[in-house]
């Protein structure tokens, strides 16, 4: 278990307001159920029932059969529905877990609050956004840090019709417009996103984007000369993936590309050298956490036979340089200084014994886990 003063991610009342109206919008009601005899929560308890098998076979696709993964899989009502049920909240769970990691050592609710001073609006482009939990998940931490509603400028980009009605509605009952863009990420033009040389600070987040794209090196390319092009402004860029060896390994090999194109890794890393989890044969970067879930997430895993209140992903963040400046780094902690866990290696020779796997200064290293002390969650920064 992870230690006390590790608060579980609890999503707020609101988000899961706008989540199920979004839900209770697009999804056919079981047969003969008249809307107006029961109130929300039993509507959207008889329609996760209807749907169950369905985001069974989402679940089983999505773990059991990547190869075969495609974002056409959702490209009906019903699939859509069944992903907004199944996967929506746990994905908005990761994000929140994300910001609450880089507000812990970078104070980012202060830095919006100064945002909250100026004139200019706030971009955020959400490529491949999905069912939107992403884009939910930053208007939300951005608003209720302080900025002005009317000053944040959500874009939503993916190539399935029915994910950009899903994430509308759902910001839309969140209280956040967004403007929709169906279109391919291979078919994105740098051009038309945002100039680098605009002076508004424009956000960039892809969520369990980057492993899907394995098979298509037009988008990856194409996404790649778009943050490139980007680190030259105000760019936040967030990166989202699933925690499994593959997918992650193939993040951080982006991670160093990224660095290489001149943006700071804020989250996880300590430092801007070369990733070094990538010599390692069978070890890769992610963080974990713990999540308070919802009651229909609850009934939802139980159906799944899954547990998933513990929170995994390969969660990473970047700043352009002239961004890093406008945060006034805390503690420049993003800069060769201090630790962070990265594993937590079994000693061969104490069995049920482990130390903690750190990667600092471009380099890993063990240090024993404290007598007495829960382990630390992978993510976290250490004092060294």
């Amino acid at each position: 278990m992870l230690p006390p003063n590790q608060r579980s991610i609890n999503i707020p009342g609101r988000m899961l307001d706008a989540w199920r109206t979004a839900i209770l919008g697009m999804a056919k009601l079981p047969r003969g159920t008249p809307r107006a005899e029961f109130t929300p929560d039993e509507l959207l308890s008889k329609v996760q029932k209807q749907e169950t098998k369905t985001v069974i076979e989402l679940w089983e696709t999505f773990t059991q059969e990547r190869s075969n993964l495609s974002r056409g899989l959702l490209g009906n009502a019903r699939q859509t529905v069944a992903y907004l049920l199944g996967f929506h909240l746990v994905n908005a769970a990761r994000a929140m877990l994300l910001l609450r990691r880089l507000d812990e050592r970078h104070d980012l609710s202060a830095w919006v609050k100064r945002l909250a001073a100026s004139p200019h609006p706030v971009l955020w482009h959400d490529l491949g956004c999905g069912t939107g939990a992403i884009a939910q998940t930053i208007g939300d931490f951005l608003v209720h840090s302080g900025l002005p509603v009317g000053r944040l400028e959500l874009h939503l980009y993916d190539g399935v019709g029915t994910l950009l009605d899903a994430a509308t509605a759902v910001l839309t009952a969140a209280g956040l417009a967004a403007k929709t863009h169906r279109v391919g990420l291979e078919s994105l033009d740098p051009a038309r996103l945002v100039a680098p040389s605009d002076p508004r600070v424009r956000g960039f987040s892809l969520g369990y984007v980057w492993n899907e794209l394995e098979k298509n090196p037009q988008a990856r390319s194409r996404l790649k000369a778009i943050f490139s092009s980007q680190v030259a402004g105000k760019t936040l860029l967030l990166l989202l993936e699933p925690a499994t060896q593959a997918q992650s390994r193939a993040a951080m090999e982006l991670r160093d590309e990224l660095v290489a194109f001149g943006y700071l890794p804020l989250y996880p890393c300590p430092h801007a050298a070369p990733c070094p989890m990538l010599n390692l044969s069978r070890d890769w970067c992610f963080a974990e956490g713990e999540w308070q879930q919802p009651k229909p997430m609850q009934l939802l895993d139980k159906a799944l036979r899954i547990d998933r209140t513990r929170l995994n992903g390969t969660l990473m963040a970047f700043a352009s340089p002239t961004l890093a400046a406008d945060l006034a780094l805390k503690n420049d902690s993003s800069v060769d200084r201090g630790a962070v866990i990265v594993g937590r290696p079994e000693r061969v020779d104490q069995k049920g014994t482990v130390d903690y796997l750190l990667c600092e200064a471009g380099a890993l290293r063990k240090a024993p886990v404290k007598a007495g002390t829960p382990a630390q969650a992978r993510g976290t920064m250490i004092n060294n």
